[in-house]
């Protein structure tokens, strides 16, 4: 950004003309201003269009602090109204500003207002609830309701999503509405899709091709209004090849698929990241603000992959401020876990140094014509390949090789054509 100013705003309902103040500031030259803004609801200010008159502006980050925790100090919510194309888009809880979350946020402001059913890919931790909220934000519709597909076992996620009459199974005292009814009018977010189970996939094919819905135990049909939204961190193509998801099933969530970036591809956001979150918590727990030392913000910013993405550093965050106090955190601070990848970043940094050559260090053959992407892309399967073979297919051993995430490495050898069984009987 170019500049940045900071003004403090109050927004009431019955004065939805305060925001023109924005447009009296000399902002030709500026690409964002942040404003704090006194409320508790500035999303229906967004939903209202009030935002609509700031033209000039590129985008306007708006932080909410809600009147009832202001005497705490306590930060309720954050949200971004952004004008991303023709209309501006309310932006909550993202913080981002990489080209792939750019990108990414680009496509949703499109998408919002319309009915699609949208897949948001992405590994653990990403954000994707986050981001289908903001789907549904932009969208017009009601409430927003979330449920996590992994979490029922098989049977009971049935009659979560789709209700049950009185007398249908062991415990059903009364007839009870799905979380489908409870939605109707407004949008449901299903995460972890991948782990519904077969019989539920049936059902929801049905709610998305038809509208309508039968709850367990009843012959009777209800036509509902509602947006589905679905997330997964797994490889659904996968699952559907080893008969775990009906692949009719995946057509129909699979309209607009949206892939969120892993924190190690938004290298440049991790710093931003880590200063909120220990900023956010330090507003909590009064606590001075810890130092790092050069040496561990280089780890976090550079070398470490972040397995566990915003989620892992939000927890990381928690850990650095609740143990430092205001002294300087250094990489023996550190949990266990973390002092271990550091020593494997050592450890690879040493080889590298020893065999004068990146790619000397993983022991593979790279090719010598055909620029440097096509070298890093052989030298990466070769890699992989090589792991593969040694643990005749075990992923689990490869993750724990290259500390690399189950889905982190399922995504690469989706990327290189490459499957487990091909490796099973390596070396026999």
């Amino acid at each position: 950004m170019a500049d940045m100013n900071d003004m403090c705003l109050p927004l009431y309902p019955s004065d939805l003309e305060a925001t023109k103040v924005l447009l009296n500031e000399s902002i030709a030259r500026i690409e964002a201003i942040k404003v704090h803004v006194l409320d508790s609801n500035l999303s229906e200010h967004g939903k209202q269009k009030i935002f609509n008159d700031l033209d000039s502006l590129r985008c306007v980050f708006l932080e909410a602090i809600a009147q009832y925790p202001l005497n705490d100090g306590r930060i309720q919510s954050q949200t971004v109204v952004a004008r991303y194309g023709a209309s501006p888009m309310i932006l909550e809880g993202i913080i981002g500003h990489s080209e792939k979350m750019k990108n990414l946020l680009n496509v949703i402001s499109k998408v919002a207002p319309s009915r699609l059913t949208v897949l948001f890919e992405g590994e653990t931790g990403t954000g994707k609830e986050l981001l289908a909220r903001i789907v549904h934000l932009n969208s017009g519709r009601k409430k927003f309701i979330a449920i996590n597909c992994g979490a029922f076992p098989p049977g009971i996620i049935e009659s979560e999503l789709f209700g049950h009459v009185k007398g249908s199974f062991t415990n059903a005292h009364m007839d009870r509405k799905g979380k489908f009814e409870e939605a109707d009018g407004g949008t449901i977010f299903l995460d972890e899709i991948g782990d519904m189970d077969l019989a539920a996939q049936v059902k929801l094919l049905r709610v998305l091709e038809q509208g309508e819905l039968q709850r367990v135990g009843s012959d009777q049909t209800h036509t509902i209004d509602v947006r589905v939204i679905t997330a997964t961190n797994r490889v659904l193509d996968d699952q559907v090849a080893e008969g775990k998801f009906r692949e009719d099933l995946l057509y129909r969530i699979n309209v607009c698929p949206l892939t969120v970036p892993p924190l190690r591809e938004r290298r440049d956001e991790i710093e931003i990241l880590l200063e909120f979150f220990i900023q956010e918590q330090q507003a909590r727990v009064k606590q001075g603000v810890p130092r790092l030392s050069a040496e561990l913000k280089k780890f976090f910013l550079h070398d470490y992959d972040f397995p566990g993405n915003i989620r892992e550093l939000k927890n990381i965050a928690q850990y650095i401020l609740v143990t430092s106090g205001t002294r300087e955190m250094t990489v023996k601070d550190l949990p266990e876990r973390y002092q271990r990848a550091f020593a494997r970043v050592m450890e690879k940094a040493e080889r590298i140094e020893n065999s004068g050559s990146t790619f000397d260090a993983f022991d593979v053959v790279v090719p010598t014509t055909g620029g440097v992407a096509v070298a890093r892309h052989e030298a990466e399967r070769q890699y992989l390949v090589g792991l593969l073979a040694k643990y005749r297919g075990a992923v689990a051993k490869v993750c724990t090789e290259t500390g690399l995430s189950r889905a982190r490495v399922y995504q690469l050898m989706k990327k290189f054509s490459l499957h487990p069984s091909e490796f099973r009987h390596a070396g026999k």
